[in-house]
């Protein structure tokens, strides 16, 4: 239940910005729709931890301050959401499978921006 919570907070936290478009809300939350996806397999144990750790801590210890620090990065004039979009879109309702997982770890990273959480 407590993972529930934090994820509810973190979400809520971006869809209730006002900084940022539906357009960019929609790429953020489907980014980490797709991320959540990979925590959640069984399949893919470990494997967000292994190329998100900094992210995955900061989502579990401060989820309102990753948040906002996604919603700064989704803020920036050279983020192009259509490009985002259509990175997104096929992504969203396919499996995640061992072919496509490098693409989907690129998604997220890219629209993320996980390097802002490494900082």
């Amino acid at each position: 239940m407590k993972n529930n919570n934090i994820i509810e907070r973190l979400i809520m936290s971006i869809i209730l910005s006002p900084d940022l478009d539906v357009e960019r809300i929609d790429n953020l939350t489907g980014a980490l729709g797709l991320l959540f996806r990979i925590v959640t397999s069984p399949e893919h144990e470990g494997i967000a931890s292994r190329h998100f750790p900094l992210l995955v801590q900061a989502i579990l210890t401060d989820p309102e301050g990753t948040a906002q620090r996604l919603i700064n990065y989704q803020s920036q004039y050279w983020i192009d959401p259509e490009q985002d979009h259509r990175r997104l879109e096929p992504l969203r309702q396919a499996p995640i499978t061992a072919k496509n997982l490098a693409q989907v770890l690129a998604t997220i990273s890219q629209v993320t921006g996980v390097q802002v959480i490494n900082q």
